[in-house]
């Protein structure tokens, strides 16, 4: 809620009088966690995404997932090492 969002939230706030202005406070300390969640959601979906869409075009190496899923630490390193 960085920004515009947060400045119209603070203008809405002042207008309605049974809402204290200080809640503003509690809502970024919210709002930082939130946020946190939103991008490890995201970063997941778009995971789970990418899969589905390639078995759904018949691009997905099974072995190669399976292999990569069963190692992950092994797999990126070897990523890393090649050349680009």
């Amino acid at each position: 809620m960085a920004g515009a969002g947060f400045i119209t939230l603070a203008a809405t706030l002042q207008i309605i009088p049974d809402i204290p202005l200080q809640s503003l406070a509690i809502l970024l300390g919210i709002d930082k966690f939130m946020s946190e969640c939103r991008a490890l959601t995201n970063l997941i979906g778009n995971g789970v995404a990418t899969i589905v869409v390639s078995n759904w075009e018949g691009e997905l190496d099974r072995d190669k997932l399976n292999s990569a899923m069963a190692h992950p630490l092994e797999f990126g390193e070897a990523l890393e090492a090649e050349p680009v």
